[in-house]
C-alpha cells in the first residue's frame, strides 16, 4: 500500500522579474504581475509587506475610518475581497511626522 505525494507546484519566473528587468535583459513584467508602486488600491496581504502594518491594524483602521477600503462582493455572495488606498495609509503614516504632530496640537 503506497501512498502518492505530490510534489508542491513551485514558478520561480515571477521572482525572477524584478531582477531581470534590474540587470536589463529587457524581460517584461508580465500584466498579471503588477508593481505595488503603481497601484493605487492593495488587497491586505500586499499592503502588509508594503507597509510594514498588521493585517489586524489594517481591518482596524479601516473600521474606525482612518484609512479607506472597499469590499468588492457581489449581491448574494458570502464572501468577496476587500482593497485597501495606497493613498489613504500613507496618509496615516504621515500624520505621525513629527511636523504633522505639532500641526495636529496647534489645532486642538
Amino acid at each position: 500500500m503506497f501512498t502518492a505525494i505530490t510534489p508542491q507546484i513551485f514558478n520561480p519566473r515571477p521572482l525572477a522579474y524584478p531582477l531581470l528587468r534590474k540587470q536589463g535583459l529587457g524581460m517584461e513584467v508580465p500584466y498579471n504581475t503588477p508593481t505595488d508602486s503603481t497601484q493605487l488600491w492593495l488587497r491586505d496581504k500586499r499592503a502588509v509587506q508594503r507597509f510594514s502594518i498588521s493585517r489586524t491594524k489594517l481591518f482596524k483602521l479601516a473600521k474606525e475610518g482612518r484609512i479607506r477600503s472597499v469590499s468588492l462582493r457581489e449581491p448574494g455572495t458570502s464572501r468577496g475581497t476587500r482593497l485597501f488606498c495606497v493613498k489613504s495609509i500613507e496618509a496615516y503614516i504621515e500624520s505621525f511626522l513629527p511636523e504633522n504632530q505639532k500641526t495636529q496640537q496647534e489645532r486642538a
